[in-house]
């Protein structure tokens, strides 16, 4: 089954004014936004006009290949579901679309878009259908979604994350709310399980991960995971922390980051494990996996960037690579 658009056009012409200026004030009041992600964004009637009146750089991207798009909105064709590119920016607006990949393929793939958009921006804009519109109730996602809400606030909830209401509005004889989810309230939200850290020295780097003990900090690497949950998923996270001056440690995980988005916005995703994005508190966010198995450290070139320390784990009995730096 395919994911939807953003309901249609005529429909956003109907009834989406207040949406839009709720939208269009919020990015309008936060001076740290300058790239907007527009997911499932119909003819650019949300975000457009962040760009051609606010300035903002705004890329769209929409299943649908049959839009009236202006001249001068950047857009691609592709679907969040199973888009491989890496797009971090200030704020994403993932409205009136969570409910149409609920219904079409369940709960888990809807809540994995958007833990990905949220771990990828500042700002989530975010609002879904949902049960208050009886006028919808033979919509194929209404019933889909019955089965885990009872009402919106259900549906808001079960993220686990606080959220800001930046406005209301009527339709299909219900009411649906416009929040804000922030990237900042994961580090808040989550659940730690499991802090862990590696033995120094790269002769221990096929013995894993162990459990952080501080009574022995000498023995330790100077990078911390984690294993957290949050709602519906369990993540694993990867931070250097401690033991260099901050700009040191900055510029480590910011490198990080930038060569692991290259990776993924290169390499077979099979090859890979799911990668979420970044929380300033935890660091990079992936999957978490069991059942995994170390292999090897080795070099691995990616069109013309070089990793010079790259492992190679397996994972289920499948092969993988892990750990994209300098």
């Amino acid at each position: 089954m395919t994911t939807h658009t953003i309901d249609n056009a005529s429909y956003y012409r109907r009834t989406a004014t207040a949406k839009r200026v709720f939208v269009y004030d919020y990015v309008r009041s936060r001076g740290d936004i300058g790239f907007v992600f527009d997911v499932g964004c119909n003819n650019g009637i949300m975000s457009y006009p962040l760009h051609k009146e606010l300035g903002k750089k705004v890329l769209g991207i929409d299943l649908s290949g049959s839009l009236s798009l202006p001249g001068d909105y950047e857009f691609r064709r592709e679907d969040i579901v199973t888009m491989r590119e890496v797009i971090m920016n200030d704020c994403t607006l993932f409205l009136s679309l969570y409910h149409h990949i609920l219904g079409n393929q369940g709960i888990d793939v809807a809540d994995d878009v958007f833990y990905r958009l949220l771990l990828r921006t500042r700002y989530l804009i975010f609002d879904s259908g949902n049960l208050s519109e009886t006028k919808r109730q033979k919509y194929s996602w209404y019933p889909a979604q019955k089965q885990h809400f009872n009402n919106e606030k259900d549906l808001l909830d079960h993220f686990g994350l606080p959220y800001e209401v930046i406005g209301t509005w009527d339709v299909a004889r219900g009411r649906r709310s416009v929040v804000v989810f922030k990237n900042e309230s994961f580090a808040t939200s989550v659940i730690v399980l499991q802090k862990l850290k590696r033995k120094n020295g790269s002769r221990y780097a096929s013995q894993g991960l162990f459990p952080y003990d501080e009574k022995i900090d000498h023995e330790w690497d100077r990078t911390i995971f984690h294993k957290l949950r949050l709602g519906s998923k369990t993540f694993f996270a990867k931070k250097h922390v401690d033991g260099e001056c901050q700009t040191i440690l900055m510029n480590r995980n910011e490198t990080e980051l930038k060569k692991t988005i290259h990776a993924y916005n290169n390499l077979d995703p099979e090859l890979l494990i799911k990668f979420y994005g970044w929380s300033d508190e935890y660091g990079l966010i992936f999957e978490w996996v069991d059942n995994m198995k170390y292999i090897k450290k080795m070099r691995y070139a990616i069109g013309d960037v070089m990793f010079k320390d790259v492992d190679l784990v397996e994972v289920d009995g499948q092969e993988k690579i892990i750990d994209f730096h300098w």
